[in-house]
């Protein structure tokens, strides 16, 4: 399990959990899905973040490309 899901299949199995625990009365899965949903969040968030910095990247790659080519063409003779 890896990538741009494992956040979003952590989130789920950790309600999962906790709902389960809570029908149940077992307290340790109640727990259990708890954190496993907050870890869940947590990678979702650091997944998001690292896409809109890649984006953000290309972004600014392909400005910083516009502008010199403008100056190198304002610089020819």
């Amino acid at each position: 399990m890896a990538g741009k899901y494992e956040g979003k299949i952590n989130m789920a199995v950790g309600v999962t959990k906790q709902k389960i625990g809570e029908l149940t009365g077992n307290k340790q899965l109640q727990r259990e899905g708890q954190f496993q949903k907050l870890k869940g969040a947590t990678q979702d968030a650091a997944e998001t973040a690292k896409t809109t910095v890649k984006s953000t990247g290309k972004a600014l790659r392909k400005e910083v490309n516009k502008s010199l080519t403008q100056i190198r063409n304002k610089l020819k003779p």
